[in-house]
């Protein structure tokens, strides 16, 4: 425990050393300079541009942009229509700013305070399943390319914080603190329309396994009670506002142009997250959901239950998680991925992924598992090379490579003792940091959206 606490600060340090350096013009000029530029926005207001320059001067104003400004006015001012200037408001749920106005900390403390959250349900969920002591795997996990979601005032890193709880209670057997985690998750992001769907999944699944219906009944509804009541919840303090409808939450969703539609063209908000988003839509999402659907083959094994059913639960509702996340996406936004790796990589559902699915899969033949990660990784470059949507290569492509270099150190962990693969395991975590200083500035300096 000592140790893991030891490499979160070590990493927290890391990249503010990184961050703050690449603020001085002479450390930026004879060094990031030769392989990125960075965003800054142009003088009239009117987007942003890529620009030789060092990163920006980080403080309590440029911290709060985004989505963080819908969750700074519910902090301020709660659900007012006329101060957000629209209902698209309730679309944003409150748990967040709720914990922002009780700390009374300044915009700058919340990174502090989000990086403790993600601190503690990352190692909440190396417990859980019993890989407290496996410290390469906790430094691979911070190989993905996703942590500076978790930096800035978004709702990831609590969402992360308090359902890691639950799935602790859950594993522990401890039923209140899982009702707690999760009517705390419910309140914090409107979670419940997916978990939902994604525990109806899995409990088919184990009917089908063991033909039970009472016992799946019941345990659908005591797993998804504390989504429904923490929902309700929500959707009542909003009416108090003046919303309308208990589903005004969804709603509102209609203000960035979301309806269930076919995909007519691939796109994104911001080159950044459009290699990674690409990469999760060909590496995770479909080998995930070819799996996922192999796990409905009748077997002519006997079922029976072991002491490592929670986990295997837990697994199967985070592929669920993971598969039902990504179809919203691509279902509801005409093709646009905006989104998608925020909403999946920086889930605990990919963690618990992460910190448990190679113990199922690692027994498959090394061949096999190269001859996916190949096809996977050449499927992807292709799309990201023909669509027109991102023509130019430059450094905002750079997370694309990252997750790829991530994912074949997770899938491939039984080289570990390998020196080459302990020297990409560590260049990988350093392009990384590296990386998420890059995303930090790109949000600070409010240019395209890659949350």
């Amino acid at each position: 425990m000592k140790r893991n606490l030891l490499f979160f600060c070590i990493t927290f340090f890391a990249l503010a050393l990184i961050f703050f350096a690449l603020q001085k013009e002479t450390v930026y000029n004879h060094s990031f300079k030769y392989i990125a530029k960075n965003w800054t926005e142009n003088a009239n207001g009117s987007g942003s541009m890529l620009i030789e320059k060092p990163y920006e001067q980080l403080n309590n104003i440029n911290f709060v942009r985004w989505d963080a400004l819908h969750y700074q006015l519910i902090k301020e001012s709660g659900y007012s229509i006329e101060k957000a200037g629209g209902d698209y408001i309730f679309a944003f749920f409150p748990l967040f700013s709720w914990v922002w106005e009780i700390s009374s900390l300044p915009p700058l403390g919340i990174l502090l305070l989000n990086y403790f959250f993600f601190t503690i349900g990352v190692l909440l969920l190396l417990h859980s399943f019993n890989k407290s002591e496996d410290k390469n795997l906790l430094l691979l996990s911070f190989c993905f390319p996703g942590l500076a979601c978790f930096l800035i005032p978004y709702t990831e890193s609590l969402f992360f914080l308090v359902t890691a709880i639950a799935i602790w209670g859950y594993i522990k057997e401890k039923h209140w603190i899982y009702f707690i985690g999760m009517f705390l998750a419910a309140l914090t992001r409107p979670a419940a329309t997916l978990l939902i769907p994604a525990f109806l999944c899995v409990e088919f699944y184990y009917f089908l396994r063991y033909r039970n219906i009472l016992h799946s009944i019941k345990s659908f509804f005591s797993k998804t009670l504390p989504l429904y009541i923490g929902t309700l919840f929500v959707s009542l303090y909003q009416l108090s506002y003046n919303s309308g409808s208990l589903f005004q939450f969804v709603k509102a969703q209609k203000s960035w142009g979301k309806e269930l539609s076919i995909p007519n063209h691939i796109a994104d908000w911001s080159e950044e997250a459009y290699g990674i988003n690409l990469a999760i839509l060909f590496c995770v999402f479909i080998p995930l959901a070819v799996y996922f659907i192999m796990a409905f083959v009748p077997s002519t094994d006997n079922p029976k239950k072991s002491s490592d059913e929670p986990k295997k639960y837990l697994q199967l509702l985070s592929i669920a998680f993971v598969i039902g996340t990504v179809c919203n996406i691509l279902l509801f936004q005409h093709g646009d991925l905006h989104g998608l790796f925020r909403y999946v990589e920086c889930s605990p559902f990919f963690y618990i992924l992460i910190f448990s699915f190679f113990d199922t899969i690692k027994d498959l033949l090394f061949k096999l598992r190269l001859f996916s990660f190949l096809n996977s990784f050449f499927l992807a470059l292709l799309f990201l090379m023909i669509i027109p949507y991102s023509t130019n290569w430059n450094f905002s492509d750079a997370g694309f490579f990252i997750f790829f270099l991530a994912l074949a150190l997770w899938l491939f962990q039984d080289l570990q003792e390998n020196k080459l693969y302990k020297l990409t395991l560590y260049a990988t975590f350093t392009l990384n940091l590296l990386w998420t200083t890059y995303l930090f500035n790109t949000y600070i300096t409010n240019a395209w959206i890659f949350t």
